[in-house]
Order: C-alpha cells, then structure tokens, then sequence
C-alpha cells in the first residue's frame, strides 16, 4: 500500500496503476493518466462502455498512457505535445516509482505536490476563457 502525503491510502489507478487516486470508483481523475476512475464494476479491458471515459477502453488508455504518458490518443483534441507539460508528467511518474520503490519521503511528497501543482496550473492556463 501506498500512502499520500496526508497519511491516508493512496489506490492505484486502473490504467496506469501510479498510486494517485484517494479511494476507488468515486470518480476521481488520475493526475498521471486522465483516467477516471467511474463507480462501476470494469466490463473486459477492451470495452467501451462510455460515460466519464468516453469512447476509450481500457486496453486503449493502457497502450496511449504507454506509448504518450496519458489515455489520449492524438486525434483527441485534449491530447496535447506541449513539452513542459510532457516533461512534468514523466517526472511525476517518476517520483511515483521512487515512492513505492523506496516508501515514504518528505521530500519525495513534497517534490511530487509541486510537480502537481505546476502541470494544474500549466493546463488551467491552456483552457479556454
């Protein structure tokens, strides 16, 4: 088990299994991968069942999350090639690893926290206003 930096359990998220989410199927969005995390039981990992997810299966999110560091593929209009932003989700998953490879570190959590927060804020700056 991993545990965020709040010391509550931190679940691994079904498509990219980095320990992001704070509980299971409550709908919480995945700050690696975009998966969200929908209050159902998961059909075969190559349905598509829509809703939170739209029209991605499990098994596509899983090879896009591999091959681009996030569910989306490249025709989607939230897929993004913006190098900073690239940059700092490879670095989360990353800091990821070394947390579950070497357990709980204050200066990992806080690494992490402010990786967070710069790829927040680099995507609220891309929306719309």
């Amino acid at each position: 088990m991993i545990w965020a930096p709040t010391g509550e359990p931190a679940f691994e998220c079904p498509c990219c299994h980095y320990p992001t989410l704070s509980g299971r199927a409550i709908f919480e969005i995945c700050d690696v991968c975009g998966w969200e995390d929908e209050f159902q039981v998961y059909p075969p990992p190559d349905t598509v069942i829509g809703g939170a997810n739209g029209d991605y299966s499990m098994t596509e999110a899983r090879e896009n999350f591999k091959q681009y560091g996030y569910k989306y593929r490249p025709s989607d209009l939230r897929f993004t090639n913006d190098p900073e932003e690239l940059q700092l989700r490879w670095r989360i998953q990353k800091v990821f690893a070394e947390i579950k490879r070497s357990g709980p570190n204050a200066e990992l959590y806080k690494e992490l926290e402010e990786l967070q927060a710069r790829k927040s804020e680099l995507v609220l700056a891309k929306q719309p206003k």
